[in-house]
């Protein structure tokens, strides 16, 4: 209808865009809702249970939205919440639902009532996913490639959604992130290096070097301090070599291999897939 089309020129043409967004039951009048179904329409696009409170009981609209508005302040948001609760005559009470519906509310939940009305998507046509119809927004992003084209080129006006999402992943550039708790998470191009543990044996000595702890938000200073206590051996932090390098490295004098590799696991929880182990004699 009208209110769709309208919603659609805006950028509302879906149910994800529409809970996505700020709008408010005012907001869908002005786009042409009937006030007494603006409440109940924004209700829906946050949960099912508006709609199905309507299907099981309830003939009004807006005490629907309201009564679903109790509801999930209760921490009933959803009909798998409601069932797994077993909500009682008294908990659709205390919501406001109205007393002659209380007891069909009651019986639908507990017999499984009849579905909400499917959610169908606001003003949104209908697209063969075999021909998606490539629009100037597709060309541009997926289908030309950088660097000038060959005059005369022709570019399809149609193409399959399976191949679409493959150059969309094509074109995609990875990045990995690190999240600690109490420390800001760290975005990072590329995919995440591993923790390098190397055992290099010098002037008789064993020593166990631990590089790469920065890309897991590790300080080397705490590492080999903690290390230190731990192990009751000597440690070190020493910047790794190269002009431009920032990392450093932590150095612990002895084969201390495992005894890192548990540390790292039961303390920072860097699995052995995260690490690289590399052990010479």
């Amino acid at each position: 209808g009208g209110a769709a089309a309208a919603l659609a020129a805006d950028g509302f043409d879906s149910l994800r865009a529409l809970r996505a967004s700020s709008i408010s039951a005012s907001d869908l009048e002005g786009y042409g809702v009937p006030a007494e179904r603006a409440a109940l329409a924004l209700a829906a696009t946050k949960s099912e249970v508006p709609a199905w409170l309507l299907a099981n009981g309830l003939e009004d609209a807006a005490a629907a939205a309201l009564t679903a508005t109790a509801l999930a302040a209760d921490g009933f948001d959803s009909l798998g919440a409601m069932r797994a609760a077993e909500l009682a005559a008294s908990d659709f009470e205390a919501a406001g639902a109205p007393a002659d519906a209380i007891s069909r509310l009651v019986s639908a939940l507990t017999d499984g009532g009849a579905a909400p009305a499917a959610a169908e998507p606001v003003g949104q046509p209908q697209v063969d996913l075999d021909a998606v119809p490539i629009d100037e927004m597709l060309l541009l992003s997926l289908i030309k490639v950088a660097g000038g084209q060959k005059k005369g080129a022709t570019f399809p006006t149609h193409m399959p959604i399976a191949e679409l999402q493959e150059r969309l992943i094509d074109r995609m550039t990875a990045f990995h992130k690190v999240s600690v708790e109490g420390e800001a998470p760290l975005l990072k191009k590329g995919a995440i290096k591993p923790i390098h543990i190397e055992m290099k044996r010098a002037a008789g000595h064993n020593k166990t070097h631990v590089s790469g702890l920065e890309s897991f938000l590790i300080s080397p200073d705490a590492l080999a301090q903690a290390l230190k206590i731990k192990l009751g051996c000597t440690t070190a932090v020493l910047k790794l070599p190269g002009n431009n390098v920032k990392e450093q490295e932590v150095l612990l004098q002895g084969h201390c291999v495992q005894e890192v590799v548990d540390y790292l696991r039961d303390v920072y929880a860097v699995t052995s897939q995260w690490v690289d182990l590399k052990l010479k004699k």
